[in-house]
């Protein structure tokens, strides 16, 4: 994101928006893996390559390298949409016995998702 701006074209490409969240990886993405952004699912959710991530909740601070962005102009704190995140890992139960088999998470967030929308 930045500032591209021609000065003899009159070329602008200055970005003008809300931003929520976001994130840089080391390589490029597939298109499943873009997709999963337009139904607002965290940059999380890929880590292979993910080198850069900024949630962008009220502050500048990154959260993956402890590095700091920088702004321009004046930016505003806008309401954040809402994210979908990985969920931690479970690591006990409660009860002995066997653990669950597993837990399909994209189900469930799918089902959380359908429930959450916002009316059109």
């Amino acid at each position: 994101l930045g500032n591209r701006n021609h000065p003899t074209s009159g070329f602008n490409r200055s970005w003008d928006g809300g931003l929520g969240e976001w994130a840089v990886w080391n390589r490029i993405l597939i298109s499943n893996e873009r997709t999963i952004f337009g139904s607002n699912y965290s940059a999380l959710f890929i880590p292979d390559g993910l080198i850069r991530y900024s949630p962008l909740i009220r502050s500048l601070n990154d959260r993956l390298d402890n590095g700091a962005q920088t702004v321009n102009d004046t930016p505003t704190v806008i309401a954040h949409p809402p994210i979908i995140y990985p969920t931690q890992p479970i690591s006990g139960f409660a009860a002995a016995g066997a653990p669950p088999a597993g837990l399909i998470i994209p189900v469930a967030m799918h089902a959380y998702r359908q429930r959450h929308q916002a009316v059109v």
